[in-house]
């Protein structure tokens, strides 16, 4: 569909999916049998999208490291096609994204990771029991996302990947007590770290390089 230059990494305009609901993505394509990340954006009813800028810096970084990536839309979010799922909607779409950024060539299929930020950040801890990753970064996550049936403790005391989550200390919108949640509660991951950043906000205003270093040194670690 096009490649596009977005200032040190080029990606690929991609769509997947079915049954109405087709997602709209950016991928950077690693070399031959790379490790993969699926990147999720916040919440796409508060104005999130795949263009927030912790996923683009991370895109950046990461690719220097040779993996291939992938950040995307999700459904009714522009130029998404479909309607706000509700968390269950869009857990569904990061499994889909998983299984698209498997197939191709150049990716090993064995070592995929999810990365996301808040909304998203939540939704990754939901999907791993499905998805399986190979190592899960969760930033800014909540215990219930905003405007979802979701209980994302629940389902953190199940998965197994090694998982960090990074939180800001000053952050008003989410606090980093629900991110001391669900930490307490992954009893089964194989490993399991937790970073609190000081002076950090939600939106990690002049934290987001500490940020980007945190997420990728995990994910070389693990995967």
């Amino acid at each position: 569909m096009g490649l596009v230059e977005m200032t040190g990494v080029t990606e690929e305009k991609v769509r997947f999916g079915e049954s109405g609901t087709y997602l709209q993505g950016m991928m950077h394509r690693g070399p031959r049998n790379s490790p993969a990340i699926v990147l999720c954006h916040p919440h796409p009813n508060f104005g999130g999208t795949m263009d927030f800028y912790l996923l683009t810096d991370l895109v950046r970084e990461i690719s220097k490291e040779g993996f291939t990536t992938l950040r995307f839309n999700y459904r009714g979010t522009s130029p998404s096609t479909g309607t706000y799922g509700g968390g269950q909607g869009e857990v569904e779409d990061i499994v889909k994204a998983a299984e698209f950024l498997r197939k191709q060539q150049n990716v090993n299929p064995q070592r995929l990771g999810l990365v996301g930020y808040s909304f998203g950040g939540s939704l990754v801890i939901v999907a791993a029991e499905r998805v399986k990753p190979k190592v899960v970064v969760s930033i800014s996550p909540q215990t219930r996302p905003f405007e979802t049936r979701l209980d994302v403790v629940d389902y953190a005391r199940r998965i197994s990947s090694p998982i960090m989550l990074i939180h800001g200390k000053a952050d008003d919108i989410v606090p980093y007590s629900e991110s001391e949640e669900i930490h307490k509660a992954m009893g089964s991951a194989s490993e399991k770290a937790f970073h609190l950043i000081e002076g950090a906000n939600h939106l990690y205003q002049g934290r987001g390089k500490t940020v980007v270093s945190l997420a990728t040194n995990f994910l070389l670690k693990n995967i």
